[in-house]
């Protein structure tokens, strides 16, 4: 552990290099020791000849509910956005001050990542496009 950046643990200030290098020694071990017991318990398992995982997740029909429930949720999550959206641009808000107000409110993307003012576009355009086609 050689490094020129001193460490310090808030919980432990009086720890030096070697009592840090002591105790992640031991936390290495111990989650090799976990492996080894984890996969030793799998082994046993299917030994006994049960099957590991959940069988009924892997059956077309499991899979294609699965993913169909999740476009529904995406589909739903997406309307409450694009709600969100509508009425804070509806108030004057630019689509820069929407995704940042979307930010702020703990809205997801997709993947997870940051709004920009190009997706909130978009999902204001695809709202008002599935409006129309409604009426």
């Amino acid at each position: 552990m050689e490094s020129s950046v001193r460490f310090v643990a808030v919980d432990m200030p009086e720890a030096d290099n070697l009592t840090i290098h002591v105790m992640a020694a031991v936390a290495e071990r111990e989650a090799q020791l976990i492996s080894a017991r984890t996969k030793a318990a799998l082994a046993a398992r299917k030994a006994r000849g049960l099957k590991l995982g959940k069988p009924e997740n892997l059956t077309v029909e499991a899979q294609r509910r699965g993913a169909e429930a999740s476009k529904q949720r995406a589909v739903q999550d997406m309307r409450t956005v694009a709600a969100y959206a509508g009425a804070l641009r509806s108030q004057g808000l630019t689509l820069r001050a929407i995704a940042a107000q979307l930010e702020l409110h703990g809205f997801q993307t997709r993947q997870g990542g940051s709004w920009h003012a190009v997706q909130v576009k978009r999902i204001l355009e695809r709202n008002q496009s599935t409006a129309l086609k409604m009426q």
